[in-house]
């Protein structure tokens, strides 16, 4: 699997028209075969930065979107919207193994006050243009 983000920094001005040409480009790469998902979500506290997050089943899937007649379409039509160039990152899955963590009960410390204190605080993102529902694939 090949999960893709491509980041971009879309002209004030431009945001509905990127919006609109971002959901062309969305509903005719999810026909194509080997595409596993495919979603526009705004940056969370940035207005006009847009990541398209796709994944793929394989490089090579990813490799004939970039050939399709709707990608080399639309993406000059999405770039005359932005205000700079954007970024893509291609990743793969890397095996992680879980390692038992030892608790600070269990080694008989007694916890740090100010680390029992933390508490992580994380937004969940919600796409702009949402995957289909898996009774539309």
């Amino acid at each position: 699997m090949i999960m893709v983000v491509a980041k971009n920094y879309v002209k004030k001005s431009a945001v509905e028209k990127f919006k609109a040409l971002a959901a062309e480009l969305a509903t005719e790469t999810r026909k194509e075969k080997g595409c596993m998902e495919y979603a526009l979500y705004k940056q969370s506290d940035k207005k006009t930065v847009f990541g398209f997050i796709e994944k793929w089943e394989t490089r090579d899937s990813l490799e004939k979107h970039f050939e399709s007649a709707h990608f080399k379409r639309m993406v000059p039509l999405l770039k005359k919207c932005c205000r700079k160039p954007g970024t893509v990152d291609c990743y793969e899955p890397e095996e992680i193994r879980s390692v038992p963590e030892k608790t600070a009960s269990a080694a008989g410390k007694k916890a740090s006050p100010k680390k029992s204190a933390r508490k992580t605080v994380r937004k969940k993102a919600k796409p702009v243009i949402a995957p289909p529902a898996p009774s539309e694939i």
